[in-house]
Formats: C-alpha cells, sequence, structure tokens
C-alpha cells in the first residue's frame, strides 16, 4: 500500500500542477492555493518513499493516472476526488500492521488530505456561486 499511496502523491503533484497552470487565465487566487497543497503532496510522497526505502525496497515513480478536465468546476471536482481517494488509501493503512513509527506518518498525511479536502470542498463551493 506504500507504493500506491506513493503513485497517488504523485498523480495528485501532476495534476493539480496542470489545474493550477489552467487557472492563471480564470482565477489567480487559485495559484497560490495550488502551489500549498501540490507542496504538501510533495512532502507526504517523500515521506512515503523514505518509508518504501527503510522497508529495503525501492519507492515506484509510476503515477496515479492523473484526470485533466475542461472548466473549472469540473477540475475542482476532480480535485476532490482525488484527496477523497486519498482518504480512503490512508484509512484502510491504517487498519494494516504498520510499525507505530510509520502508521505516525501515515496519520499525519492522512490529517493533511483531509484538510486539502476541506479545502476543495470550500473552493468548490465558492466557485460554483461565483459561476
Amino acid at each position: 500500500h506504500l507504493q500506491l499511496a506513493i503513485q497517488h502523491e504523485y498523480g495528485a503533484i501532476v495534476q493539480y500542477s496542470q489545474h493550477a497552470g489552467l487557472f492563471l487565465a480564470e482565477d489567480q487566487n487559485l495559484k497560490a492555493f495550488y502551489e500549498s497543497i501540490i507542496f504538501n503532496e510533495v512532502e507526504h510522497a517523500i515521506l512515503l518513499s523514505s518509508l518504501v526505502r527503510q522497508r529495503g525496497k525501492s519507492p515506484t515513480l509510476a503515477v496515479w493516472p492523473p484526470e485533466n478536465l475542461p472548466g473549472g468546476q469540473a477540475r475542482l471536482k476532480a480535485d476532490l476526488e482525488a484527496e477523497r481517494g486519498a482518504i480512503a488509501l490512508y484509512h484502510k493503512m491504517l487498519t494494516l500492521p504498520y510499525r507505530p513509527e510509520e502508521k505516525e506518518i501515515i496519520k499525519k498525511i492522512l490529517k493533511a488530505e483531509e484538510q486539502h479536502y476541506r479545502a476543495f470542498s470550500r473552493k468548490l463551493e465558492r466557485w460554483s456561486k461565483n459561476k
């Protein structure tokens, strides 16, 4: 599951980077929003890669398939869905037999993903009201 989580983080980085660039023409304020979330996703990928390496394996370079959709509302919905998927994955990982220190890292990442979900929910709500 660690490798799958890394793939998910890489996919989020690619998807959110693309969406940030697309939003520049529509809403300049979303650039900083996406940059902060992308930074978090990079941190998550580094932490997960470190856990895989500690287990004597090589972290994957595979990427969970990112989505690139037309229109701001569709992009925000896709990003919200990506966060929902990450939350489900990390909840599942917490039920598996990881070492306590690994579970602490997974809990930390889960908390951040839940914050991202709430942030995307708020952005989608505001976007929907303004469009």
